[in-house]
């Protein structure tokens, strides 16, 4: 069988004979598809996102490498010419889409499903609040104290309206832009942090998360215009 590379030794075969060297199982020949075709591709994933609605959560990278991942894990793949595969593509993206909806809370053979994180955080946090619930129930009848003074009022204020806004921004500029700020406010406002350990840390820690998520378990978060402007 002739591979992609014996054919096109000189110049790159057409895309016609590449998509014929792909059907025949030529691994190297999707990959010059891929290659030669990304602009293409990237475009089509750009609007697929914003049919579905789902551009805030999924980035453009993300959607491409997960729809090439299932191109080449295809059983069979019988692509006539350039127009069917644009189209094939763009079902396999439709499909991917449709998928990263379907939120589950268990462990896919690729990494943690959408649901995994928020489900079990979710758990911890709702049992720390029934413990924090029984406690006071239980001391409800003791001599009631204080609660809090003004001060500690003050302190608490202090970190609920920044988490306050925190939250609203992850709608306009995604997890990670808004998580910069917050991480950067906190370091300079409370920390009294130099610039160069505030900036380090507030940007390095969105980054390790983008590359936990994004790239290791390939789950997406929330993006801003950012991300959409970098292409992700």
């Amino acid at each position: 069988m002739t591979t992609a590379a014996e054919a096109g030794a000189a110049e790159p075969p057409p895309i016609t004979r590449l998509l014929q060297l792909a059907a025949q199982g030529d691994r190297g020949a999707l990959d010059q598809i891929y290659a030669s075709l990304y602009p293409d591709l990237k475009r089509i994933a750009r609007a697929r996102l914003r049919q579905q609605g789902r551009a805030e959560n999924m980035g453009t990278t993300t959607l491409l490498h997960e729809s090439f991942i299932r191109l080449v894990n295809a059983a069979e793949l019988r692509l006539v010419d350039r127009r069917h595969f644009f189209a094939y593509a763009a079902r396999t993206m439709r499909n991917v889409i449709i998928d990263s909806a379907r939120v589950g809370i268990g462990w896919a053979p690729d990494g943690p499903r959408s649901g995994y994180f928020p489900f079990y955080i979710g758990l911890l946090l709702l049992g720390a609040s029934g413990s924090i619930l029984i406690r006071t129930l239980l001391r409800w009848k003791q001599p009631s104290k204080v609660f809090a003074q003004r001060s500690q009022l003050s302190s608490v204020i202090s970190v609920l309206v920044p988490m306050i806004i925190y939250v609203v921004a992850i709608s306009f500029l995604g997890i990670y832009v808004a998580s910069i700020l917050l991480i950067g406010y906190f370091m300079r406002r409370h920390g009294k942090y130099g610039w160069i350990a505030t900036v380090a840390i507030s940007v390095g820690v969105p980054l390790i998360f983008f590359i936990v998520f994004e790239r290791w378990f390939l789950v997406p978060l929330a993006k801003g215009p950012l991300e959409q402007l970098l292409g992700f």
